[in-house]
């Protein structure tokens, strides 16, 4: 009689759940197939993300080229019951920034005591903020 599947993460607690910036390598996530576990596929993976079975270790792997939440399951394959693992890859978009005040804002010349016409710039993607550095006074 053969065993059921069995699928254990073996590359550490917390590798399966990770969250970084697009373009970004994960950290490799490994899982132990055994039991009358023969191999393992997986869905969900971002693009740039692949899954590879070898000797009784799947391993996921790679550099996502989307961003997105990505909810991956990996199951083994076999003869009897099969198991499975999930996890989830969060991948962020890169910061962008853009000016949003009217062109020649970035550069004025006012006299003393003249309040600067608003610069205003937009920040998205993953950007959550933003601030400024090169402020030079002239006398």
């Amino acid at each position: 009689m053969n065993p059921n599947a069995t699928i254990t993460l073996t590359s550490g607690a917390g590798t399966n759940v990770q969250s970084l910036c697009i373009n970004t390598p994960i950290t490799t996530i490994t899982y132990s197939i055994g039991g009358g576990g023969t191999g393992a596929g997986v869905t969900g993976l971002p693009a740039g993300v692949t899954g590879v079975y070898a000797a009784g270790v799947f391993t996921i792997s790679g550099t996502p080229t989307v961003s997105g939440t990505f909810n991956y399951t990996v199951t083994t394959t076999g003869t009897c019951v099969q198991a499975s693992a999930t996890g989830t890859i969060t991948v962020n978009p890169n910061a962008t920034i853009n000016l949003t005040s009217l062109p020649g804002t970035t550069n004025q010349t006012v006299c003393i005591n003249t309040p600067i016409t608003n610069i205003t710039y937009s920040i998205g993607g993953g950007g959550t903020g933003a601030g400024v550095t090169g402020f030079t006074s002239r006398c």
